[in-house]
């Protein structure tokens, strides 16, 4: 298994993770937020290369309880099988449906859309990839000729009165060498609809954020 790690800075590096056969690209960005003036000691999570918290990406859910993770993209040079995208580390969250949809943007940018399904009409992921035209990605097969790929996982509260939390998706794929598994980190804290996210939210994340 190999994790896609966040990198430093606005937007992450992108990051490839190659096999004997083919590779699958993707990367995530770090989480938003800020420090806390409480002295209660949440920074369990450091960044090594600053010294700084790792703070997870804070949102709240539609009002269905459901945002869409867009955790990086893929990109195949053989055939290769999707067979699964699950969430690690997950709590209070369900998966509702697994999509891959056709992306000409950079494979830098991830995101969250705050509503499932995206708005009529709504561009998807920096209105680079059409909603419609989304491929379950469960069973699809790859290959060269697909071009880049947008990952989109959309989750629900599995208890709308309580918030939810992951650490990132893991892919399974098979290139034809048995199934291999990709970790993208995206470190998400999920809150019900009507609850805002606020500093001290944000910040108690690293208590379970890598």
């Amino acid at each position: 298994m190999r994790v896609l790690q966040a990198t430093p800075g606005r937007w992450a590096a992108t990051l490839a993770a190659a096999t004997a056969l083919g590779v699958l690209h993707g990367c995530s960005t770090p989480g938003s937020g800020s420090g806390t003036d409480t002295d209660e000691p949440f920074v369990t999570a450091t960044d090594p290369t600053r010294r700084t918290p790792v703070l997870a990406r804070c949102v709240a859910a539609d009002p269905e309880g459901e945002v869409m993770l867009h955790p990086g993209s893929v990109s195949a040079t053989v055939p290769t099988l999707l067979l699964a995208a699950d969430l690690t580390d997950a709590e209070n969250l369900s998966v509702v449906e697994r999509a891959i949809v056709r992306y000409d943007g950079t494979s830098q940018v991830t995101g969250i859309a705050l509503n499932y399904p995206p708005l009529k009409d709504a561009g998807m992921v920096g209105s680079m990839g059409a909603w419609p035209t989304r491929r379950p990605l469960v069973g699809t097969t790859l290959g060269r000729g697909d071009g880049q790929q947008a990952v989109l996982v959309a989750i629900r509260l599995t208890d709308p009165e309580e918030p939810g939390r992951l650490t990132g998706v893991m892919l399974t794929q098979d290139t034809g060498a048995g199934p291999d598994d990709i970790i993208l980190r995206q470190q998400v804290l999920v809150n019900p609809p009507d609850q805002p996210c606020d500093v001290q939210a944000v910040a108690a994340t690293t208590a379970w954020t890598r």
